[in-house]
């Protein structure tokens, strides 16, 4: 399954999202802006992949 590029991708963009999302409810339990927070995080991280060369093997602009 992580021999796709595709899910690695999705799984590393969820890693940082869920790590954004730790990190603020550690220092303020507010649900709803820490969430929205790591969502933008994590759409952040995967759209540098896709729409960047950032990635060779996902993005826009993949070899092969």
């Amino acid at each position: 399954m992580l021999k796709k590029p595709i899910v690695r991708l999705a799984a590393r963009a969820l890693l940082a999202g869920l790590a954004v999302l730790v990190v603020g409810l550690e220092q303020a339990p507010a649900w709803d802006t820490e969430t929205l927070r790591a969502l933008l995080v994590a759409a952040g991280f995967a759209a540098l992949e896709v729409f960047t060369p950032l990635n060779s093997l996902v993005g826009a602009f993949k070899k092969g």
